[in-house]
């Protein structure tokens, strides 16, 4: 018996089993457990890593298809830009200019440019004393106007509600010219520091931005900033002036109008002189009840925009064109670069 058990195992060991046809890898060894381990865990790597790049780009294809700008990171300079500024030359600037890293603080150009802010983000110092021959220059927070130009000679376009069209005094108030070769100073760490761009001009009028532009291609947070500058307690009187003539339109005059040869030509003829006292009382009548009218306006609009929320104002970003309730639409301001001056930078540093 022991001899038909070592016979056995002498016939084993001569003739191995026959591999399985449907294993093609090599049995298992202790020698060759480590490389199967590394193996399984590049193996399990490569599946995640493929995983990964595979929700990348389904979220580029949806950011794609929907212009979603939330995966974009605000502090750089977006890839898409308002048409206008996109047919813009390239602006050719001193290769000096892109060196040119230094950073000034707030406190530091406002006490240097002085001057008082005539609208979101530009300055403008009538006094004959300023140092800036234009006398107006633009201090921007690239987390809230991300289309502004982010290094020197870029150009630009920052969005604005409303334009400020206060009347004053000769000199008080900035005209075409202050708008022109004006200094561009943008903030890429939240409004602290600024760095110097370049000299821009507005040589083209605004456009309106339109909803699929809003929607697609203006941050959320961009849309909610401003939402909040506008309903802000304290902003700007002309501000808010805008709002309530936006929202709550003042009401136009409907009355008789004087005029034709009743008002105009004196005749001693009765039945002309009692038609001309009939329609001067219907006029007189008729501007008594606008006057009213106009003083409830007063009273129901001054109350109505003092209580004006952001997220009423965000609402109306959403809203459509035709509705009755009326819809809020920003502006596009453009600035193209007219060049770039290293004495002003230089001067800057040196002080």
């Amino acid at each position: 018996m022991e001899h038909q058990k070592q016979q056995s195992s002498a016939e084993a060991s001569q003739n191995p089993p026959s591999p399985d046809p449907f294993v093609k890898e090599k049995p298992v060894t202790t020698q060759d457990l480590g490389r199967i381990v590394c193996e399984t865990k590049d193996a399990i790597v490569d599946v995640l890593v493929q995983h990964i790049d595979e929700v990348r780009a389904k979220h580029e294809r949806i950011d794609s298809a929907y212009g979603s700008p939330v995966r974009t990171p605000e502090s750089s300079s977006p890839s898409w830009r308002p048409m206008a500024i996109r047919k813009l030359p390239t602006k050719s600037i001193s290769k000096s200019a892109t060196h040119h890293n230094e950073l000034f603080s707030w406190d530091f150009l406002r006490d240097l440019l002085g001057g008082k802010e005539w609208s979101p983000g530009y300055y403008f110092n009538c006094s004959k004393d300023c140092i800036l021959p234009t006398r107006g220059y633009w201090m921007v927070n690239l987390q809230h106007e991300p289309f502004m130009p982010h290094t020197p000679g870029e150009h630009g376009a920052k969005l604005t509600a409303f334009f400020n069209e206060t009347l004053s005094g000769d000199g008080h108030v900035p005209d075409e010219v202050n708008y022109k070769d004006t200094p561009v100073f943008v903030s890429a760490d939240g409004g602290k520091m600024y760095r110097y761009v370049g000299k821009y001009s507005q040589k083209r009028y605004s456009d309106k931005v339109g909803y699929d532009t809003m929607m697609e291609h203006i941050p959320q947070s961009v849309l909610k900033f401003h939402a909040d500058q506008l309903a802000q307690v304290g902003r700007p009187a002309w501000v808010t002036e805008c709002l309530r003539n936006h929202f709550w339109p003042k009401p136009t005059y409907q009355g008789e109008i004087p005029s034709g040869p009743s008002y105009s030509d004196a005749k001693d003829n009765t039945a002309e002189e009692n038609s001309k006292a009939e329609l001067e009382r219907g006029l007189l009548s008729a501007l008594k009840s606008y006057a009213n009218e106009l003083k409830e306006w007063e009273q129901s609009s001054s109350l109505k925009v003092n209580l004006l929320k952001a997220s009423s104002i965000l609402e109306a970003f959403n809203r459509e064109d035709v509705l009755p309730e009326l819809s809020l639409r920003l502006w596009w301001e453009y600035l193209e670069c007219v060049g770039y001056e290293d004495d002003f930078y230089d001067m800057l540093v040196n002080l």
